[in-house]
């Protein structure tokens, strides 16, 4: 008997549901109709079109004589009930009510087209080992692509160091950096090419970083693939797929993304054509040594006497 009083339960949970949502979504249409049938009708009189603004003036009014402002009203009244009963479900199973059928068919989906997927072919790639260096230099790199497409081997280590921001009055700030610079270090590649980015966090590390290069594209530019705990590495391949010098940075996730990006961890990628840079004109550019300038500003509080807080 309680076994189908449970199940009586979560149908009518369901139905709850599903009967508030088909009404917020006729209600929402019905609105849109009558402002698109008033619009229309101020648009055929613009045009002189009268056979057309009679037929909008028809929809108007049948549209406007479906008076829906009850419906507002009961379906306060229907998530009221499904929040009661919901809550109840909840104590008893000790889950949240939640509607995932949508996410969960989603992620099963991509799951098997994974599953299913044939590994990528990498025969022919060359391993090119790239030694970063601090900004605002660059590692160095071919102009022009040579031997083929490479995978760019790259190594990053998550760092948090305290940082003088100010040397007139000694301010300083717990910085999140890649490799120990701020702006992080910039990564070179060619279009084509595979990036793999070896994303180590130390063991003595107190957050859990990532990184996500725009100049690839799913997974958040691979920043889901390489959520790192400390004393973790995470080694994703990226093929680079955009040319230009496109920013990467951390996405934790939430109200953490702006922050590990304000506190320096952030940087660039320089991915240019396999034929190298050229003028506007077709010609072929060539550069000798180069440099990438970012802009990093901090707000600090001030403590009362006038100094600045770390």
């Amino acid at each position: 008997m309680l076994r189908l009083l449970d199940r009586l339960e979560e149908v009518l949970i369901a139905t709850l549901i599903a009967v508030a949502t088909v009404l917020v979504f006729i209600t929402v249409t019905h609105r849109f109709a009558i402002g698109l049938a008033a619009d229309l009708v101020g648009s055929s009189r613009l045009v002189e079109m009268p056979a057309l603004a009679d037929l909008a003036r028809s929809m108007f009014k049948i549209f406007n004589a479906l008076k829906m402002t009850w419906a507002q009203e009961a379906c306060i009244y229907l998530f009221v009930w499904r929040a009661r009963f919901g809550a109840a479900c909840g104590v008893r199973t000790g889950v949240h009510v939640r509607a995932d059928i949508l996410a969960e068919r989603l992620i099963q989906a991509q799951a098997e087209a994974i599953a299913k997927s044939a590994p990528a072919d990498l025969t022919g790639y060359t391993r090119v080992k790239q030694e970063l260096v601090a900004p605002p230099f660059a590692p160095v790199h071919d102009q022009v692509a040579t031997g083929g497409p490479k995978i760019v081997e790259v190594h990053l280590e998550t760092q948090q160091r305290l940082m003088t921001v100010d040397g007139d009055t000694g301010a300083e700030i717990w910085a999140l950096s890649y490799n120990g610079s701020v702006r992080g270090p910039q990564t070179n590649a060619h279009e084509g090419d595979h990036v793999e980015v070896t994303l180590r966090n130390p063991t003595d590390g107190v957050f859990e970083p990532d990184i996500d290069f725009h100049a690839s594209s799913g997974a958040l530019g691979g920043g889901g693939l390489t959520h790192v705990f400390p004393g973790k590495e995470a080694v994703p391949l990226r093929k680079a797929t955009k040319p230009g010098v496109l920013t990467c940075h951390c996405v934790p996730g939430g109200e953490m993304i702006p922050c590990h990006i304000c506190h320096g961890m952030n940087g660039t990628m320089k991915l240019q054509p396999g034929d190298g840079l050229k003028h506007g004109q077709g010609n072929p550019l060539r550069h000798g040594e180069i440099a990438h300038i970012g802009r990093q500003d901090y707000s600090m509080p001030m403590n009362e006497e006038g100094s600045h807080k770390t």
